[in-house]
C-alpha cells in the first residue's frame, strides 16, 4: 500500500540542534504545515506502530502497519532505513525496506526525502518522553499528503491522541478524516535488519 510506504520511509534520525526552516512549495507543494521544532534524530529511531491516519480519504481503520528506523551509517546521519510491513483489508503482510533523505540534518532535521516514491516526509510531531511520532508525506506528482501517528505502544489512549491532534491542527493539517487504527494487537512487528 502506497500509504504505508510513504509512512515507512521517513524516519531515521540523530541528535542535533535546529532551527527547522519553513518547507517552500517546490520541496512541499501540499498543505501548508509547519515541522517539529528541535528534533534530535535520535528520537525516532526504534519500533513504531501506526495508531491513527489522518487524510482527506476515508476508510484506513484496517490498516495495520509498524515500522522500525534505523540509522543508515554510524558516521552520518543523512540516510535513515525504514524497515516496514503493512496489510490493509485482510491483505497478507509485506516487508519492505527503504533509505530516507535527510538533506539537512544539522538545520532541518525534520524535513526528509522518500526517493523511492518521489515523496518529501515531514516530522510533524513528537509527543511527551518520544511516546508518539506524527509523519506527514507529501506525494509530489500528485500534490496528495497524509498524516500518519505511530507510538511506541499498540494502543493509545484517546487521551493521549485528543492533544496531539490540537497541535497537529495548531501546525497547519487540515485534514479531517482521521481513522484510529482498529486491529493494532494482530500487527506483527518488522523483522531486525539494515
Amino acid at each position: 500500500m502506497a500509504t504505508v510506504a510513504f509512512l515507512l520511509v521517513l524516519v531515521l534520525v540523530g541528535p542535533v540542534r535546529c532551527t527547522v526552516s519553513a518547507p517552500n512549495s517546490t520541496w512541499w507543494p501540499c498543505s501548508s504545515l509547519s515541522p517539529h521544532q528541535n528534533l534530535q534524530l535520535e528520537q525516532v529511531l526504534g519500533q513504531w506502530h501506526l495508531v491513527e491516519v489522518i487524510s482527506p480519504l476515508g476508510g484506513r481503520s484496517e490498516t495495520c502497519a509498524g515500522i522500525k528506523l534505523i540509522r543508515g551509517n554510524d558516521h552520518s546521519w543523512d540516510n535513515l532505513i525504514l524497515v516496514g510491513q503493512e496489510s490493509s483489508g485482510g491483505s497478507s503482510i509485506s516487508y519492505e525496506n527503504h533509505t530516507i533523505v535527510v538533506p539537512d540534518s544539522v538545520n532541518s532535521p525534520s524535513l526528509w526525502e522518500q526517493p523511492d516514491i518521489g515523496g518529501a516526509v515531514m516530522v510533524t510531531d513528537v509527543g511527551l518522553a518520544n511516546g508518539t511520532l506524527t509523519l506527514t508525506i507529501c506525494h509530489r506528482l500528485l500534490e496528495y499528503d497524509w498524516t500518519g501517528v505511530f507510538s511506541r505502544y499498540r494502543n493509545v489512549s484517546p487521551t493521549v491522541l485528543g492533544p496531539l491532534n490540537d497541535r497537529l491542527r495548531a501546525a497547519g493539517l487540515q485534514n479531517v478524516d482521521s481513522a484510529v487504527i482498529l486491529n493494532v494487537t494482530a500487527c506483527p512487528f518488522p523483522n531486525d535488519s539494515s
